[in-house]
């Protein structure tokens, strides 16, 4: 007969402790390295603006400014990156018209968290002009926008 004591249970359970915790490890060694690759690779141009349109849409909800109904303010504010995705400057490009709306517009593109620049952006920094829309019926205006070939986003290497 087999006699198992309180030690014996507890040596059992400190290994199986162990081996869970060198699992764990093992698991993330080997994951972490293409992680950072994935990281590392540049995007497209085209999933870059995704990113950065998911983003501004995420805050510029939370920001979005009055207007009377049935009006929309548009705002086109022009970011300067860094390869890396920092923003060096942030100004208004083209005004709506309204001084309040215009700093609106200019704190949400600073508000926002760029990633690093696309493939073939990477050398210096990039402007990149921003629409943003503001009232009712601000989605609207950018879907009739969008259908003419008017993004939200355009980027352009210095």
């Amino acid at each position: 007969m087999v006699k198992i004591d309180r030690t014996d249970v507890e040596r059992v359970a400190v290994s199986s402790v162990a081996a869970l915790a060198v699992s764990a490890a093992c698991m993330f060694a080997a994951l972490a390295p293409a992680k950072a690759a994935a990281e590392a690779r540049p995007m497209s141009a085209a999933t870059w603006q995704h990113r950065v349109e998911s983003r501004l849409d995420n805050v510029h909800e939370r920001s979005n400014v009055a207007q009377p109904t049935g009006s929309v303010a548009v705002s086109q504010v022009a970011v300067q990156l860094s390869p890396d995705g920092k923003i060096i400057d942030a100004a208004i490009a083209r005004s709506s018209g309204d001084r309040a709306i215009d700093r609106r517009a200019v704190n949400v593109a600073r508000a926002l968290r760029y990633p690093a620049m696309p493939a073939g952006f990477r050398t210096g920094s990039t402007m990149v002009r921003m629409t943003l829309y503001f009232g009712p019926d601000a989605a609207g205006q950018l879907a009739r926008d969008v259908k003419k070939h008017e993004g939200m986003i355009q980027l352009a290497a210095m």
